[in-house]
């Protein structure tokens, strides 16, 4: 009898809020954690209730807090470490400050792009073997056939989607040979201020 292969732990996983699998990083998350990245002002969460926050300074400046000693304040397109992890946080495109957030662990590179992202805007990307979006673009202006490019562009193999999907976000990303992962039933997804 041969040995069943071991399945890869996913990137991301869906705990009240999204995490980055073999790490203690969140992503725009209202759980408390030792360390949360925001992706924009607009995320419904509340800073104060994680150990440290990671931010672009614009983001932190429009949510009306001031480099509080809870914050990290990170610019965009510059490298830091943080343990084994080396983190950028890339310009998303879709507001003043907001970012992605790429994370490059020894076993796998990972960019969580769920607080939106514009790809026609000016939204930066890198290479990832696994991407996080946002599925819902009710309010972006993107639609799924350029948000499928932008991930397949990425080089990533897995896509995980958060939250209610946009009609045709499952079958643009399927019919690029990505794999899909849905984060959390979108019930669960109270992220976004509307």
């Amino acid at each position: 009898m041969r040995a069943r292969k071991p399945k890869p732990e996913p990137a991301f996983e869906w705990l009240s809020g999204v995490r980055i699998c073999g790490t203690q990083i969140w992503c725009d998350s209202a759980r408390r954690g030792r360390l949360c990245f925001v992706s924009h002002a607009k995320i419904k969460l509340a800073p104060r209730s994680h150990a440290r926050v990671i931010a672009t300074e614009a983001t932190l400046a429009a949510m009306g807090r001031r480099r509080p000693a809870d914050a990290l304040v990170a610019p965009l397109g510059r490298p830091f470490a943080i343990g084994r992890a080396r983190l950028e946080l890339l310009p998303s495109g879709i507001a003043e400050g907001a970012a992605q957030l790429l994370v490059e662990l020894p076993e796998r590179s990972v960019l969580y792009a769920g607080g939106g992202v514009s790809p026609s805007g000016d939204a930066q990307l890198r290479a990832c073997d696994a991407i996080a979006i946002r599925s819902d673009l009710s309010d972006l202006e993107s639609d799924p056939t350029e948000l499928a490019e932008y991930c397949a562009a990425s080089g990533a193999k897995d896509v995980y989607l958060i939250g209610d999907e946009s009609p045709g976000m499952v079958e643009a990303l399927e019919a690029r040979g990505l794999r899909v992962h849905r984060l959390a039933p979108p019930s669960q997804m109270r992220l976004f201020a509307k």
